[in-house]
């Protein structure tokens, strides 16, 4: 069926909205309820203060705001349902396949929603915790539902499984808090502040970290794609992609340490933008990869794992050990080395090392070169250090050994060629 003008304007004056001012105080979200929770989102540990400092943390500009101090009873039928497809109805253009679910690749959970069910049934729902928020949807995605002839003005930000558990025990509304959000914010605040860690019964993961982070990268409504943006213009100066990357982590998402070497991996990989790493990063999966990819003619060594990184280049009739260079991985290389020159003596042998992906970001493509060096000496170091390993470094007796590394910056990658030491 298609809506006109006139038709829109019928349905919405002929069908009366739920509100605070017609509650059922036979159900559970009743006016009763509706007081008692916004008394206690006010208090020092409710909700109000943990969602407008949550708005407003961001250091360039708030990512929204609060169109109403307090909780709200919103009637159901003028939300969009979570995890159903939500489109441009100027366009057509499904911009929303999972509606607007923050998670990466995720609907929702049939046990979370029971258990919700149970909690309200057993009036046990928490005041205190953060409660749902709706922010309001721009013009071009609302629209007439056809079953209910509500307009739909609403789009759920935070709360997909307790919306269901509601809508499923038939009440009328719910209580949630109404932003104004630019749609290109949603995914950063989602999983920056509604599905942290301490909030919620399924915490964000890595992969919903990262999809935050190539949803927003990609709207250029959004905080982060001006950012990035601003690299490619001439004459910049300020934060390379990495930095702007990492600082976002650390400070919008409160993501540390190594958990940000994760999510970044994951984004990098990503087809779904322009805007990777300035350097590559290499952990194990990537750098059998990278092989597999541009050298497929080597093959892993009779008796070997994918995972020691040997192989032997039929071409050269060499045998290459690739290793990234972190904690005691030199040493095992070493090791590695040591056995086959006993038991492939007359073979050359060519040694390929990559900074350890926790570490790459802190070298420039001038810096790398010494510290390639310093690692190609470390290398020749332990092996003089290794009692009964030294003669193979013997201008006589020794074996060649030919040092490389696999490539990080863009121009590099470009030509797919090992950068030799």
């Amino acid at each position: 069926m298609t809506y006109t003008a006139l038709d829109e304007k019928f349905l919405t004056e002929n069908t009366e909205i739920i509100t605070e001012e017609n509650l059922n105080e036979n159900l559970f979200f009743n006016n009763e309820n509706l007081a008692h929770h916004r008394t206690m989102s006010e208090l020092p540990q409710g909700g109000y203060y943990r969602l407008t400092t949550a708005l407003n943390r961001r250091q360039r500009r708030a990512y929204g705001r609060l169109l109403k101090k307090q909780l709200q009873a919103i009637d159901i039928r003028q939300i969009h349902p979570p995890c159903v497809p939500l489109s441009n109805r100027k366009t057509g253009e499904v911009i929303y396949p999972n509606g607007l679910q923050i998670r990466a690749d995720v609907t929702t959970n049939v046990d979370t929603i029971a258990k919700f069910q149970k909690v309200i049934a057993a009036n046990e729902w928490e005041a205190t915790k953060d409660q749902m928020m709706l922010i309001v949807l721009p013009e071009e995605y609302q629209y007439i539902d056809e079953l209910t002839g509500v307009k739909v003005i609403y789009g759920l930000l935070d709360g997909n499984h307790r919306f269901k558990a509601i809508n499923g025990l038939a009440e009328d509304v719910i209580f949630a808090w109404v932003l104004d959000m630019n749609l290109g914010e949603i995914w950063e605040f989602g999983n920056a502040f509604c599905n942290r860690d301490t909030n919620v019964v399924q915490p964000r993961t890595n992969a919903d970290i990262s999809n935050a982070l190539v949803k927003t990268v990609t709207d250029p409504e959004s905080d982060l794609h001006q950012l990035v943006e601003a690299t490619k213009v001439e004459g910049y100066t300020g934060k390379n992609i990495d930095e702007i990357l990492e600082a976002k982590l650390r400070e919008d998402y409160d993501v540390g340490g190594t958990q940000i070497n994760a999510v970044l991996r994951i984004f990098n990989a990503s087809e779904e933008h322009e805007y990777h790493s300035d350097i590559k990063r290499y952990y194990a999966p990537e750098v059998s990869e990278w092989v597999t990819r541009n050298r497929p003619g080597w093959v892993i060594m009779d008796g070997a794992k994918t995972s020691e990184g040997i192989y032997r280049n039929p071409e050269t009739d060499q045998i290459c050990l690739v290793y990234i260079d972190k904690g005691s991985v030199m040493l095992h290389t070493v090791l590695k080395l040591a056995k086959m020159v006993q038991q492939y003596p007359d073979k050359g042998f060519m040694v390929i090392h990559v900074v350890s992906p926790e570490v790459a970001n802190s070298f420039t493509e001038e810096s790398i070169k010494a510290k390639d060096n310093v690692i190609k000496n470390e290398f020749y170091e332990m092996i003089r250090d290794i009692a009964g390993l030294g003669n193979m470094l013997d201008t006589d007796k020794g074996i060649h050994i030919r040092h490389a590394r696999l490539p990080l910056y863009p121009n590099e990658m470009t030509r797919n060629s090992l950068i030799y030491v």
